[in-house]
């Protein structure tokens, strides 16, 4: 968008007029409208569960993925949080696996104090398993 905004300013007769900034600002607008509309779709389709001897996340709303990662694959557990997501209490987790098949698991928007229970879960499993 930011580019056809750049033509607008440089292209000169044409935008004279009112009727093509309506338009660019309509396109802008519904396009703004519809990222919401995904997000919150995204929002509410995407879920976890820490299993007994796994860790499940499906995310997606087009696009459905769900990832298993299996304690005994894990390498390490981090939780990271940004100066936003601290100020609303919220923070991510992010399991590596061993291998170099992408099996890594993150979940992110969820509360620090589940996050930091989750990541003890799972260090506790993962020592337990060894």
């Amino acid at each position: 968008m930011l580019l056809i905004l750049i033509g607008v300013f440089l292209s000169g007769g044409v935008f004279k007029k009112q009727w093509p900034w309506i338009f660019i600002f309509s396109a802008w607008f519904l396009q703004a409208l519809y990222f919401f509309w995904m997000a919150r779709k995204r929002f509410f389709r995407e879920g976890y569960a820490v299993r007994e001897k796994d860790i499940i996340h499906t995310k997606g709303y087009w696009l459905r993925t769900q990832l298993t990662v299996p304690y005994n694959r894990v390498q390490h557990v981090e939780i990271e949080q940004g100066p936003l997501a601290r100020a609303f209490g919220l923070g991510g987790i992010s399991v590596y696996t061993a291998g170099d098949s992408g099996g890594d698991l993150s979940i992110s928007g969820i509360e620090y104090k589940e996050a930091e229970r989750i990541k003890q879960f799972i260090a506790q499993k993962v020592g337990s398993d060894e």
